[in-house]
């Protein structure tokens, strides 16, 4: 009974811990596109890049790959709990791109790397209005 006892709480207290995790996450993400106008803008890049870079299934893999990394790391940024300035998030942003883009650099042929340049820029011109910076 006592060995019963144990193993509940201990599997409460696993759920409340859980629940607080994702609680705390949920508090601290800023969210600065709905779902709907991430889908589209989604849609729009990717149509974009099958059309105009010209990349086999391996290419777009790892072009997709590098692009999922630094997004998700420039997302993060304006987390409630980094506080940064508008100026230090901009500052943050382009340390961020500036890795990506030596990435891609060696991933993409130049001329797929301007396409991308072209497309990403309309991107993070969206973002960086959301996010209030010029």
């Amino acid at each position: 009974m006592l060995r019963l006892i144990l193993i509940l709480f201990l599997v409460a207290g696993s759920i409340s811990t859980t629940s607080a995790q994702e609680y705390t996450k949920k508090n601290r993400k800023v969210t600065i596109f709905t779902s709907e106008e991430k889908d589209n803008l989604q849609i729009w890049f990717n149509n974009e890049v099958d059309h105009r870079m010209g990349l086999n299934q391996e290419e777009r893999d790892e072009y997709s790959s590098i692009l999922t990394y630094y997004i998700v790391k420039i997302a993060r940024l304006d987390d409630k709990d980094k506080d940064f300035t508008k100026e230090e998030l901009k500052i943050e942003a382009e340390k961020l791109l500036a890795k990506q883009d030596a990435e891609l650099k060696l991933a993409l042929t130049a001329e797929q790397y301007a396409v991308h340049q072209e497309l990403y820029g309309e991107l993070m011109r969206a973002v960086y209005t959301r996010w209030g910076i010029e």
